[in-house]
């Protein structure tokens, strides 16, 4: 488990800072199967699976992060 704190800035438009905000956050790494499994469990199904931010494709071994699109339901996207 990690715990940590995430700092954030809002920018208007204008470009000045309207808001900040120090969110506190706790997370467990999963596995991909794992993660997938209990998104299933759920009842979600998963759209798409993003290997960063900038929505690049997801490589088991190069991708910092995971970024799923999951939908809840049947219904399709």
């Amino acid at each position: 488990m990690v715990t940590r704190l995430q700092f954030f800035e809002f920018f208007g438009n204008d470009g000045h800072l309207h808001s900040k905000q120090l969110l506190p956050m706790e997370f467990a790494f999963v596995e991909k199967d794992h993660f997938e499994s209990m998104a299933r469990d759920a009842g979600f199904r998963v759209l798409k699976l993003y290997g960063n931010y900038d929505r690049s494709p997801f490589d088991a071994i190069r991708s910092p992060a995971m970024i799923w699109v999951l939908q809840k339901g049947d219904a399709p996207p």
